[in-house]
């Protein structure tokens, strides 16, 4: 059955701002100095992002939703922890609906016949936001088909958002620092041209925002 979705517009090519909302909570929230918020403002999750959350291995769900928001909008877990199920599954949906966008756009885009071969080696993606560097804007980046050398890097990192840094990077010849800066929208689109070689040449599904079957870094608390 069809679902709807709600895609996020794309950053104009060059602007590195990245999205962002703010959410008029329910009900505020507070940390132990007595601070309240009454609204966040969110800031599109990045890979270093995923990577900062997965530090916890120890944490369950509720405890990564917690700690992602509190990256994402700058306010103290403390103060997240309290924020009611409600207030905290709209700002998630709204990570998810962002983490989906891109490979939601990819795959409309070689329905309709824009991309002749999706999996190509190698192949070149428009960034849907862009990264600054200290040279210039990243706006595109050209990666190609894993080899076992880029397998051998992989697994010497620890956590799963660390592989996927190391992946890009020795597919593409970025350094790792400026991989861990790409948005979580972009890299779901990566991973989804990885796994099609990972996985002897099967397209991953639309809804797919993480290589290797782990928990996307937004979609943390089930939706309804």
């Amino acid at each position: 059955m069809a679902t709807k979705t709600t895609t996020p517009v794309p950053v104009v090519t060059g602007n590195t701002a990245g999205l962002s909302k703010t959410f008029s909570l329910a009900v505020p929230i507070h940390d132990d100095a007595g601070k309240t918020w009454t609204q966040i403002t969110l800031i599109e999750p990045e890979l270093r992002h995923r990577v900062l959350v997965q530090r916890a291995k120890s944490a369950n769900l509720a405890e990564q939703t917690a700690r992602m928001l509190s990256v994402l909008s700058d306010v103290p877990e403390t103060a997240i922890r309290r924020m009611k199920q409600r207030d905290a599954r709209a700002c998630n949906r709204w990570i998810e609906e962002i983490v989906r966008s891109g490979i939601e756009a990819d795959v409309l885009a070689e329905a309709s016949g824009d991309v002749d071969n999706p999996f190509s080696d190698p192949r070149t993606f428009d960034l849907m936001a862009p990264v600054a560097t200290d040279a210039q804007v990243l706006t595109t980046i050209m990666v190609r088909e894993p080899d076992i050398e880029t397998g051998i890097a992989i697994e010497r990192m620890d956590l799963e958002g660390e592989k996927t840094a190391a992946l890009i990077a020795a597919c593409s010849g970025l350094v790792i620092p400026l991989v861990m800066r790409l948005r979580l929208r972009d890299v779901a689109r990566l991973e989804r041209y990885f796994d099609f070689f990972f996985e002897d040449g099967a397209t991953a599904p639309p809804d797919r925002a993480s290589a290797n079957g782990a928990t996307p870094a937004g979609a943390m608390l089930p939706s309804p």
